[in-house]
């Protein structure tokens, strides 16, 4: 039932916040946008079958403390929090993604945690590590 596995969590874990979402998946909170938000340009280039580097502008905004990279990736049912990255960095290589299509986008925030900067979504398609073909490691079972 709705709640029950919020209430096995406080009796567990302190300082939790309630989970939310189908199957217990992270939903970002709301963010809130400052009235003028700038617009960042992300970029992606797979570097190979299963890695990706995301390059984007930086951001002109001095208010600016970090980006947080935001990640949809072919299993899952809404965007979550990927990684905090430091305000100087202009891009990020991911290495060992998942098969399928990867949906990415990163926001610039300042210390009250508005939204300074935006960019765009980017998509991209990763094939299997395996050259195509699927493999399946089964365990062996001795009687």
């Amino acid at each position: 039932k709705e709640g029950r596995w919020d209430e096995f969590l406080a009796e567990w874990y302190f300082d939790l916040p309630p989970t939310v979402g189908q199957w217990c998946h992270y939903i970002p909170p709301e963010q809130v946008v400052a009235d003028e938000a700038e617009t960042l340009v992300l970029a992606v280039a797979l570097t190979t079958p299963d890695s990706i580097e995301l390059s984007w502008t930086p951001t002109d905004d001095m208010a600016a403390t970090a980006y947080l990279l935001y990640h949809q990736g072919p299993h899952d049912i809404g965007w979550s929090g990927r990684k905090l990255l430091p305000v100087e960095e202009t891009a990020l290589v991911i290495k060992t993604l998942d098969a399928g299509v990867h949906r990415f986008a990163l926001l610039a925030h300042n210390a009250n945690q508005e939204i300074v900067a935006q960019s765009n979504e980017v998509r991209i398609e990763v094939s299997t590590r395996f050259g195509g073909e699927q493999t399946v490691l089964l365990p062996l079972v001795v009687r």
